[in-house]
């Protein structure tokens, strides 16, 4: 970390580590130096500053050196710490997977809404481009009523997925296949989930490096259309949904031409179509509807 004084305590290592990250162009660069720090210590970022006066020996500083060298040169913290919190749940995470993002646990709370109440129905549910099974397996945790299945292309994503589900003490049917695939062949569900790719190539050039340079590029680019995997997900639902089914698709940020589109996508296949708004007002979950 350059060639500043040592730190001598742990808050002197934190702040020293957060300059150094700042320096190299990391947003929230105090936090994740916190959390770094945290980890080589085995602490959470709270647990942290229990210890702020601690001194710091070779040991330590030779081990946040190198979390920070990885930091510095752009990998994720999550990738770097191998886990990420969802929904109250602890995940594993790989670059084989997607970091779940807060913005999807509106996919999952609609979906928890939408349920019926506990019964013998066992309603069906399926989740597409599972990743780390964050939605399927918090879904499966949440109501242990479902019959939860999951999908993903990549056998690396699945091994995390099926490594998390078993944590958590859940059963999910994961299936190697392609999303739109598995739909074709698939008998109906209640409940249809995904945050499909949905990043267009001509916005990748603007995306942070940390997305762009490290996440699993099939689980984010949708080639030249943002809503690609939208509609052919749409197109097959009037077939895959049950009665009264719900398909709940996570959106880009989208102009007011591209809501119109969206909305549209189920109404021409004859399913009502409406919006889940997220914290800061805007649409963030496509429902879809089949009456």
């Amino acid at each position: 970390m350059g060639a500043a004084p040592l730190p001598r305590t742990v808050k002197e290592l934190v702040l020293t580590s957060a300059r150094w990250l700042q320096g190299r162009g990391v947003e929230d660069a105090r936090v994740d130096a916190e959390l770094l720090v945290a980890s080589a210590l085995a602490r959470d970022r709270l647990g942290l500053w229990l210890v702020h006066d601690m001194p710091v020996n070779e040991a330590l500083l030779a081990q946040v050196r190198e979390l920070m060298r990885r930091r510095g040169a752009g990998e994720p913290v999550a990738y770097i710490l191998g886990e990420r919190e969802f929904h109250g749940f602890a995940f594993r995470v790989t670059p084989a997977t997607l970091i779940p993002r807060p913005e999807t646990e509106h996919l999952v709370d609609e979906a928890l809404a939408l349920l019926p109440p506990v019964s013998e129905a066992r309603p069906r549910v399926i989740d597409l481009g599972t990743g780390t099974g964050c939605i399927a397996i918090v879904l499966a945790a949440r109501r242990r009523d479902l019959q939860v299945a999951a999908v993903d292309l990549s056998p690396d994503a699945l091994a995390v997925a099926e490594h998390n589900a078993r944590v958590h003490g859940v059963q999910v049917a994961f299936s190697h296949a392609d999303m739109l695939e598995s739909l074709d062949r698939s008998e109906s569900y209640d409940l249809v989930l995904s945050n499909p790719p949905y990043i267009t190539s001509a916005e990748r050039s603007g995306l942070q490096r940390e997305v762009r340079d490290w996440e699993p590029a099939q689980a984010l680019f949708s080639g030249d259309d943002a809503l690609h995997f939208h509609a052919a997900i749409a197109a097959r639902l009037p077939r895959v949904l049950s009665s009264g089914g719900h398909a709940l698709l996570e959106l880009p940020a989208l102009d007011g031409a591209m809501l119109v589109r969206a909305k549209g996508l189920g109404e021409s296949h004859g399913l009502a179509a409406r919006f889940v708004n997220d914290l800061a007002g805007l649409p963030r979950v496509l429902v879809l509807s089949k009456p």
